[in-house]
């Protein structure tokens, strides 16, 4: 209880100001929309150096999550960190549900099957100006 008439004065600006605090971090705050079965990458914890990137670019999948924490899991590695640590990102292929192939062993396959164009000769002279094209 305030004591006194300044002391009532100082609560009630306390209370205006942490209320206008609040506001405002209310408003940066990011909501994150983060599930099971959704794949994430990890944030590092500190850069080694300035060129390095701020996430670790091989994915983790999220395999539980608890109100802000989230366990994720890569090559049977579980984490569990906060979710700001996280950043949800979009698979590039499809999972095959027949087999478990490694995203190289996909990118592998399916560049076979991608027709590249044959490689024309053309041909070199000793003489610069039979080089030049017609």
């Amino acid at each position: 209880m305030p004591k006194t008439k300044k002391e009532e004065e100082i609560r009630n600006k306390d209370l205006k100001s942490k209320s206008r605090m609040k506001e405002n971090a209310d408003k940066k705050a990011k909501h994150r929309e983060l599930k099971e079965g959704d794949f994430v990458l990890l944030r590092r914890d500190k850069l080694a150096n300035k060129l390095q990137a701020p996430f670790d670019p091989s994915p983790y999948r999220i395999t539980e999550v608890k109100k802000s924490m989230i366990t994720a899991e890569r090559n049977n590695k579980k984490i569990t960190r906060n979710v700001t640590f996280f950043k949800k990102i979009e698979r590039k292929y499809e999972e095959s549900k027949e087999s478990e192939e490694s995203e190289d062993e996909y990118y592998h396959n399916a560049l076979e099957n991608v027709n590249f164009p044959e490689q024309i000769q053309v041909p070199v002279h000793d003489d610069p100006q039979q080089n030049e094209p017609v």
